[in-house]
């Protein structure tokens, strides 16, 4: 970290520094005033890293900066306020400049103000259900899914888990030139050609129930509902994907039993979410392995002791010898250390996801035995991975490793 920092130039300071958090995949920058000076810290892979100190002679004018180039009322440092900035990016030695939209949220504290600025940086090249790090069984579920152009698709998340980049990229699966697609979001993050996006304003009254209600007026063949929180707006998206709609939407949970249990605590009839549900997608996000990871020796019995009832079905289906011979050509890497990864061992994130395939059977479990064992069992006998699984093949591919999938076996 620098050392103490006297702004001369206010408005290239305040540049550099979104720059510089930009090259280093941040996602947050904190502004945070202490008794004899400011830190600014980035959030880089959920870790905080301090990066330098400003004098406190410096701190009034880096704070107006900001409040200027968001909107916000310079001198009101008594309230929390939150806007936001459109930041034009210029990539070194590339012609081409890209805006990147930073939230900006204001707290008063003990000795002035903080203030956090969210990046939301817009990967393009993302928005492609064959990049977004989905295993191949898990994808052909999911385009399989889609291919019936109704029934209800509910993507599980918490928060940072990439659920916006999931949903866009089903939405562009599909050629909006064909199909009538409407969306309500809060807030619209892409804004795809051909497609009706609407930002929902629950301040004046336009809420998701509101906007579904007339979105069904719309002759629409794809709806895609961004959060559902109430019961009013969760019977309508039910009776739109059983009248022959798609409706995709997202909903705060943990894992499966937590979705059906969060729309049953809605008062949504069981033989109803049987019904039109037709896929719950979970998801999360684990760090990536840094390009600095080396290989090491491998103990396979250590490993496969935590997915031993997964592994035994697989053992029979390529029978013991293929499976001897698979087993001793797994090699893994280990995390080092190096300046591009801050000395942490990982570089940006990759999801690891459930995907269930809701058919006769997983109905019956919904309608008549919300139970976690029973449930488990039938994605072993149908072959679906559950989020540690997914996670440990992706650790046999190089891309994480044990330390950050583990945390998941219990889910």
């Amino acid at each position: 970290m620098e050392n103490l920092i006297v702004i001369e130039n206010v408005r290239q300071r305040v540049d550099d520094m979104f720059k510089d958090a930009i090259e280093k995949n941040a996602s947050d920058i904190h502004i945070e005033p202490q008794k004899d000076y400011v830190l600014v810290r980035y959030r880089i892979d959920w870790e905080l890293f301090p990066i330098f100190k400003i004098s406190n002679e410096s701190k009034d004018n880096l704070i107006t900066r900001v409040k200027i180039l968001s909107q916000l009322k310079i001198d009101e440092n008594r309230i929390p306020q939150d806007w936001q900035i459109m930041f034009e990016y210029k990539k070194p030695e590339v012609w081409k400049k890209e805006d990147i939209d930073m939230r900006v949220s204001t707290f008063p504290t003990l000795y002035w103000e903080k203030i956090v600025i969210r990046i939301l940086r817009k990967d393009w090249n993302l928005l492609n259900l064959d990049r977004i790090g989905f295993l191949s069984i898990n994808l052909n579920l999911i385009k399989k899914a889609l291919s019936f152009k109704e029934w209800l698709i509910l993507v599980a998340w918490p928060t940072w888990s990439w659920k916006t980049t999931t949903l866009y990229a089903m939405l562009n699966w599909f050629d909006p030139k064909k199909y009538n697609i409407s969306t309500l979001e809060d807030p619209i993050e892409y804004k795809i050609p051909w497609i009706n996006q609407s930002q929902v304003k629950p301040e004046i009254g336009y809420t998701f129930s509101v906007g579904l209600k007339t979105l069904l007026r719309q002759d629409p063949d794809i709806i895609l509902v961004w959060e559902i929180r109430d019961t009013e707006t969760a019977k309508l998206a039910i009776e739109a994907s059983l009248t022959w709609h798609l409706v995709l939407w997202t909903i705060h949970a943990t894992k499966w039993i937590g979705v059906v249990e969060r729309l049953v605590n809605m008062w949504i009839e069981p033989y109803l979410i049987a019904w039109s549900l037709k896929m719950i997608i979970s998801q999360r996000l684990v760090k990536r392995l840094c390009n600095c990871a080396e290989l090491i020796k491998f103990e396979w019995e250590d490993f496969v002791s935590d997915w031993l009832d997964y592994w035994k079905i697989f053992k029979e289906w390529l029978g013991d010898s293929l499976f001897n011979s698979l087993k001793n050509k797994i090699k893994l890497r280990k995390t080092k250390w190096c300046d591009i990864c801050f000395n942490t061992g990982y570089k940006w994130r990759i999801p690891i996801h459930e995907v269930v395939l809701i058919d006769k059977d997983f109905a019956k479990l919904i309608w008549k035995d919300l139970n976690d064992h029973l449930w488990n069992d039938l994605m072993i006998q149908k072959w679906y991975l559950n989020l540690y699984q997914d996670g440990l093949i992706k650790v046999l591919f190089w891309l994480t490793d044990l330390k950050q999938v583990l945390p998941y076996k219990s889910l």
